[in-house]
């Protein structure tokens, strides 16, 4: 701006050019290739010409000073961003210029994502194939979404992941934060405990005597002969269960209900031979016993057995003589009734020259038969009471 004044001496006209501050040069901000974004700062509300690949274009600085233009493609590298500020009442500033660096590297922008869990492995010096793969493929989860397409990842002997970028910039995660030696499996885990055959019978299910115990462990210790690994020991609980404990300390256990049952009470029938009398008893009809008759066979089968039934044992005869043993447990005997009964002889009332026991009579007649007929009648009688 010129400004005519007249000099009182001279009384000429004298331009004088007042003197105009410029504004303070931006800055811009460093850029690399790919970026899409130029930033920097100048004076506060400094309109600014920024000159870029895409043409000039204009932006206004904010009131923190701070400015930013979107580029439609990203930077290249060797392209040059000039850009010139200017604040009303001040002349414009001084041009700024940057040239656009080398991309940053991607291994610089990406942080790899480190799996939650260790992968287990034999070897961690020397992971398998397969092993690594497996590490392989848990890195790749782990960063999904993270890693840019193209991304390949390598995994060493032992376990390190090698990330190459697309840039062919990379990453690397240490073997030790990827695998880990696997633990050896549990002896329980590889052994199958063999169930014995048979179920040993017990008195009391729940509560096994010493000796029961020891018969439940030998038939299980036989039943896994060259299954179980020395060293191996076994213990029965109170309710027939079985603790397997291995060289390693594993366990397995087999349930009391497959080892033990309860004792079955034998049948008071199968400890009790019934004793049949000496003598059977005479009777009139062996098919078809009188009560009387039943009685007296039941009382001979009776004696005959003091001392051999239990107590509240019953016994029944049946019209053909057939003794039914009943003990108290409801098991049950028999004795058939040829065994108990026989056909009473039927004496003859013809006349007899016999010699009749123990006397002397003989002769014919009615008065013979009577005789004869008394000293029979002894006879029986006499048997009769050796019987009873």
């Amino acid at each position: 701006v010129e400004v005519k004044v007249k000099d009182k001496k001279a009384e000429q006209p004298i331009t004088v050019t007042p003197k105009v501050s410029k504004t303070e040069m931006p800055v811009i901000n460093n850029a690399k290739a790919g970026d899409k974004k130029i930033t920097g700062t100048a004076e506060p509300g400094a309109t600014l010409t920024v000159t870029t690949p895409e043409g000039v274009k204009t932006v206004v600085a904010g009131a923190d000073g701070k400015w930013e233009i979107t580029l439609g493609t990203p930077l290249a590298e060797g392209n040059v961003i000039k850009a010139v500020a200017k604040v009303n009442g001040k002349g414009a500033s001084n041009e700024a210029s940057i040239t656009v660096g080398k991309a940053k590297p991607i291994a610089d922008q990406v942080t790899p994502a480190i799996p939650k869990e260790k992968t287990p492995v034999e070897n961690p010096t020397n992971l398998t194939k397969e092993e690594k793969e497996i590490v392989k493929k848990k890195v790749e989860e782990a960063n999904k979404g993270n890693f840019p397409s193209g991304t390949k990842v390598e995994i060493g002997a032992d376990g390190t992941a090698i990330i190459t970028y697309p840039d062919n910039s990379q990453d690397k995660i240490k073997g030790s934060d990827l695998v880990v030696k696997k633990k050896a499996k549990p002896i329980a885990d590889q052994v199958t405990p063999a169930v014995p055959k048979e179920k040993t019978p017990v008195e009391n299910p729940s509560n096994l005597a010493k000796e029961e115990k020891e018969t439940v462990k030998k038939k299980l210790e036989k039943a896994n002969k060259g299954n179980f690994p020395k060293g191996t020991k076994i213990e029965i609980g109170a309710d027939g269960t079985a603790t397997i404990t291995y060289p390693d300390n594993s366990q397995d256990k087999i349930k009391g209900s497959d080892l033990v049952v309860k004792k079955k009470v034998k049948p008071i029938a199968d400890q009790v031979t019934p004793a049949v009398p000496k003598e059977k008893t005479p009777v009139e009809n062996p098919s078809n016993l009188t009560k009387e008759e039943k009685e007296t066979v039941k009382k001979k089968l009776e004696k005959a057995n003091k001392g051999n039934f239990p107590k509240g044992t019953k016994i029944e005869i049946g019209a053909d003589g057939t003794a039914t043993i009943t003990y108290p447990d409801n098991s049950q005997d028999k004795i058939k009734g040829s065994d108990l009964v026989v056909k009473k002889k039927i004496i003859s009332n013809k006349p007899t020259n016999k010699k009749l026991p123990k006397t002397s009579i003989t002769g014919t007649g009615f008065s013979g038969v009577i005789i004869g007929l008394a000293g029979i009648g002894m006879s029986i009688l006499k048997k009769k009471k050796r019987e009873d």
